[in-house]
């Protein structure tokens, strides 16, 4: 098949750009051509990202890979909406797609023009709410081929917008559980010492965007609850602010924070952050379609406290319940920091269990799987056996190199 795709980025800005950039590198090694559009150059928000050169990785398995002026239809602004449209429409045209594959439901006017500019058929994936009227929202997804939700949560909530629930197929993000692996005792200490950290007692973990919805300020409030030693403890906070923001909501927090909190930098490589700690926390307060952040520290083999709430359940609904808090509950999270503070002693078989739940549910191959049925699908084209192509792939930035695979060590 012919893809036409759209990124807002080529960085990862959030679980939605990572997702599409690894559905779109393995749907290429299966035979696929991709052309993919963006419109954002955010390289200077993210530390390494420049360095590792993802935009060359892109291109090593992309057809094309071109900016345009942006995929917004603001009704407002008809000259900005006309060249949106404009160079959507010569870029499409160009590629010749087989099916144009949009990644933000706010992105469908846009995509509607191209999919009658080029006759190609639309799927759009689903990875957060509409932020459109629920009548909007159905008269937009009338001439979609085919939608794919990152959860059940969130089918349900575009089924109650009224599009058609057998037009929505659940297809959870996944990740590559080659590349998330859970840690020996060795690379645990190579990873706090790559990243200075303390080499005993418990490090836990929160990494994401670093706003008010995701909760930041109550897992800082939860670390002062929890009140461990400097000794015993470290809490890592590692992200990226909202740059709009000027430093009114981390600024604060950064300034009263305990000797034993330490601020990263975003990193394109999240392992050795997860192979350097024993716990993941994720605090959001956000109605979250999914909670990539979970499936990962899970498949790296660790306990992750999440927020009760939108689709995150789902993850932890398996045999992990009581690692859900109520959003916003901070004494909720420090009470789970001390229950999992000596975990690897007391419930050895944890880190395990985490792991297997995320191989099992939320491995990459079968999100690519479902993914390419439903473009298939749509598109009306024959689903081949297309032998594998290998891509080119980019080594993470950084000191320390996780092995390929690893038990999850004492």
């Amino acid at each position: 098949m012919r893809i036409l795709a759209n990124t807002r980025a080529l960085a990862p800005l959030g679980g939605i750009e990572v997702q599409l950039f690894e559905i779109l590198r393995e749907l290429a090694a299966r035979g696929h051509a991709i052309d993919l559009l963006y419109d954002w150059e955010v390289t200077d928000l993210v530390s390494d990202w420049a360095e590792a050169d993802d935009f060359g990785e892109y291109r090593s398995f992309t057809r094309s890979v071109r900016r345009v002026s942006g995929f917004d239809v603001p009704r407002r602004s008809p000259v900005l909406a006309a060249r949106n449209l404009v160079q959507g429409i010569r870029a499409g045209r160009a590629a010749r797609p087989d099916v144009v594959f949009v990644n933000r439901v706010e992105e469908l006017p846009w995509a509607h023009v191209v999919s009658a500019a080029t006759r190609a058929p639309m799927v759009c994936a689903l990875h957060h709410v509409s932020p459109f009227s629920p009548r909007l929202t159905r008269a937009l997804g009338h001439r979609v081929g085919g939608f794919g939700a990152v959860s059940e949560f969130l089918r349900q909530r575009y089924v109650r917008d009224g599009v058609p629930a057998h037009r929505i197929q659940v297809i959870p993000n996944g990740i590559d559980p080659g590349h998330f692996t859970a840690a020996t005792g060795l690379q645990r200490q190579l990873a706090r010492a790559a990243l200075g950290l303390p080499s005993e007692g418990l490090v836990v973990l929160c990494y994401g965007r670093i706003i008010e919805g995701k909760g930041t300020h109550v897992l800082l409030d939860a670390w002062q609850q929890a009140a461990f030693e400097r000794h015993e403890a470290h809490l890592v906070v590692q992200g990226l602010a909202d740059p709009a923001d000027g430093g009114r909501y981390v600024g604060p927090l950064q300034a009263a924070a305990p000797p034993n909190v330490t601020w990263l930098p975003l990193r394109r490589d999240v392992v050795t952050s997860l192979h350097a700690a024993d716990v993941v926390v994720f605090p959001t307060l956000l109605e979250e379609s999914f909670g990539r952040v979970v499936i990962e520290g899970m498949s790296a083999g660790l306990p992750v406290i999440s927020s009760r709430i939108g689709g995150v359940p789902e993850i932890l609904s398996r045999g992990f319940d009581d690692l859900l808090v109520e959003p916003g509950d901070a004494a909720g999270i420090a009470a789970a920091l001390h229950r999992l503070r000596d975990w690897r002693e007391h419930d050895p078989s944890l880190g395990r269990r985490c792991r297997a739940t995320a191989r099992r549910w939320y491995d990459l191959r079968n999100t690519v799987d479902a993914t390419e049925e439903l473009l298939y699908r749509v598109s009306g084209h024959e689903r081949r056996r297309a032998r594998r192509v290998p891509v080119a792939t980019a080594a993470g930035a950084g000191t320390y190199v996780p092995a390929p695979a690893a038990a999850v060590g004492p």
